[in-house]
């Protein structure tokens, strides 16, 4: 608004008892810049003056409590406290010896990441900005823009698990939650304020298996609900449980789910000591993370797609001494770097192999293992009485 453009205004606090406070509400103005406008023009008026000051200085105080050099825009200020001129923001500023910094242009990639790590684990929106180097305001607004601010209630506080469920691999249920947390899992180390963690992520359509898998760890744990742009841009639902310890994500890692075990992960094979049932209750965790059964043309065919060599090179071992099969393996290559395939596409070894995956299994994913059963139903005529 120009200099002109205030004399009526201030006319009208001139003639009346209203306080610039209650003009400025009444005509929708800037409190503080109709206050600067009389300042400039040297009126004082006695009456109500210490209501004026008071006033005057709890937007200064407010103004000076919220920026924050290198986060906080004066246009926010502005729209905020609605003041229309920039400028008489910087002045409340400078006359307290605070410098007005620019904020800094953060990317949406890393405003994507951040949002992510908030919502798939249980930071705060303080813990998760200070991570990512990034302004609390900033990811806030973000967050809020996106709909993605939590819930009250849903951080938890009062978590409670079997932190030593996987202490040794002496049952099914450890075996199979360990092949599917190399698959379909990974771990986090503890750096700086975040603990060390073990996340399994997975399609929305397979929930139940998480909840099976909070189940045999005792936990209360949240289970995570998302959309999540893929690679290709496809949305895809999905899921996920995050547990922080650094006791459990240590003994994961023992057992060669390392952090960026895509690449670099290993089988321990010494924690099965050889005991053939746990090794294939392993196998089918990692089958129902990693490996696809289906039926194509009318072949038979087991496939599971590895980028670690030497977790290729010991399923295709195990593959080969207990069941006497010499699974495929071809090295294919796409626009996301290269994969091992590992596939069984005889009719006779694809069912000497599942007969195996499946033997004694009380753990599985019920979709792949309806599969199997529909293979062999009609593969395998039943007997005549």
């Amino acid at each position: 608004m120009k200099y002109d453009e205030y004399n009526k205004y201030i006319a009208e606090y001139l003639n009346s008892n209203i306080t610039v406070k209650d003009l400025a509400k009444k005509y929708n103005l800037s409190y503080y810049g109709l206050q600067h406008q009389i300042s400039k023009r040297n009126i004082k008026r006695i009456h109500n003056y210490g209501e004026e000051i008071n006033y005057a200085r709890s937007i200064k105080n407010k103004l000076i409590n919220d920026y924050i050099p290198g986060e906080t825009s004066l246009k926010s200020l502005a729209e905020k406290y609605n003041i229309n001129n920039y400028k008489t923001i910087a002045d409340v500023l400078k006359e307290n010896n605070i410098k007005t910094v620019k904020p800094k242009l953060i990317s949406k990639k890393i405003l994507k990441e951040a949002s992510e790590y908030y919502i798939n684990n249980n930071v705060s929106i303080i813990n998760c900005a200070k991570k990512f180097k990034i302004g609390k305001n900033t990811l806030y607004n973000y967050l809020k823009e996106n709909n993605l601010i939590r819930s009250p209630g849903v951080y938890q506080k009062d978590i409670s698990y079997n932190e030593n469920f996987f202490d040794k691999i002496d049952t099914e249920e450890k075996a199979y939650w360990l092949g599917f947390i190399m698959a379909d899992g990974y771990t986090r180390l503890n750096k700086k304020n975040n603990p060390a963690q073990t996340s399994i992520e997975i399609s929305k359509r397979d929930i139940e298996i998480l909840n099976a898998f909070r189940n045999s760890i005792e936990s209360n744990h949240i289970i995570r609900e998302r959309s999540r742009r893929t690679v290709t841009g496809k949305i895809s639902e999905i899921c996920s449980i995050t547990i922080s310890s650094e006791y459990l994500t240590s003994k994961l890692i023992s057992y060669g789910v390392v952090p960026n075990k895509t690449y670099i992960g290993y089988i321990n094979e010494e924690i099965f000591n050889n005991n053939e049932e746990l090794i294939f209750h392993y196998l089918r965790g990692y089958s129902d993370g990693d490996g696809t059964i289906n039926k194509n043309k009318g072949n038979y065919v087991f496939k599971l797609v590895i980028k670690s060599e030497s977790i290729l090179n010991t399923i295709k071992n195990w593959i080969k001494k207990y069941c006497n099969i010499e699974p495929k393996i071809k090295l294919e290559k796409d626009k996301l770097g290269s994969a091992y395939r590992l596939s069984i596409q005889n009719k006779k070894e694809y069912f000497i192999f599942l007969d195996k995956l499946y033997k004694n299994a009380n753990i599985y994913l019920d979709r792949k293992y309806q599969i199997y059963l529909d293979h062999k139903k009609f593969a395998v005529p039943e007997e005549k009485p």
